[in-house]
């Protein structure tokens, strides 16, 4: 459409939640398959020294300099909950820890919090002239049991998805960055697993987008993974007419 703007964007992976896959260096000779684990081989007081040194490192204002001089402008920004300061917040999976899932109840928790990282890369973002999307990328007891989350648990339910403290999570996000100038979107969550109810999804969408507009109009951004938005229509009138500046 000719009145509408193409946003030409790049992800900031692997810093505020990493993977094995983009984060070499950080996993090598761990045999960690996502960062739960990393911090599990490499214990504790090892797993918090590597993760900050990472996290100091692996996004720098130079490089959204070098972002917005390659004629992009915006970053979305990936997270795990872990990162954020929410009281009383456990960084560490759901229940139950039984069969190979017994060694979870034992390992260290996520390294956390850390949020600073997020002001900082917003205060660039801003100074240097990006727009930026929060993203969710790993929630409360994992929206799937992709590593992607930040654990890869090939015994992961819907059950365990902590959708209530998700969209805490989100209130906080909104809360204390929902009015920063270079905030452009919040997107709740990344990737939910196809074998999520449709209805809790759409339902765990009503809420966060009530959550996140309590404190921000910034743009929110809800992911139909995995299945079609007609799905989401099928259960009651979704979206609801309420809803105002969402993708």
């Amino acid at each position: 459409h000719p009145s509408r703007h193409v946003t030409r964007g790049v992800n900031l992976g692997g810093w505020l939640i990493t993977e094995a896959w983009m984060n070499h260096s950080l996993f090598a000779g761990t045999g960690a398959a996502d960062e739960f684990s990393l911090g599990a081989r490499l214990g504790a007081e090892e797993a918090a020294r590597r993760l900050s040194r990472h996290r100091e490192t692996w996004i720098t204002r130079e490089d959204l300099m070098a972002i917005k001089a390659a004629g992009l402008e915006s970053v979305r920004l990936p997270l795990g909950y872990w990162v954020l300061d929410v009281e009383g917040l456990e960084r560490r999976p759901r229940g139950p820890f039984s069969g190979a899932r017994a060694w979870m109840e034992e390992a260290p928790p996520f390294v956390g919090p850390c949020e600073h990282h997020v002001r900082d890369a917003l205060d660039w973002a801003a100074e240097i002239g990006l727009s930026v999307n929060l993203c969710l990328h790993g929630a409360p007891g994992g929206q799937s049991g992709h590593d992607a989350t930040g654990l890869s648990d090939g015994q992961w339910q819907p059950c365990m998805w902590d959708r209530q403290l998700t969209v805490r999570c989100l209130a906080h996000m909104a809360r204390v960055f929902g009015r920063h100038p270079a905030l452009a979107a919040v997107t709740v969550i990344n990737e939910p697993s196809r074998s999520i109810p449709t209805s809790d999804l759409a339902a765990f969408y009503v809420d966060a987008y009530a959550a996140i507009r309590e404190h921000s109009d910034a743009t929110v951004v809800m992911p139909v993974y995995q299945r079609s938005w007609w799905w989401l229509q099928t259960y009651g009138q979704f979206p609801p007419p309420h809803f105002q500046n969402v993708a």
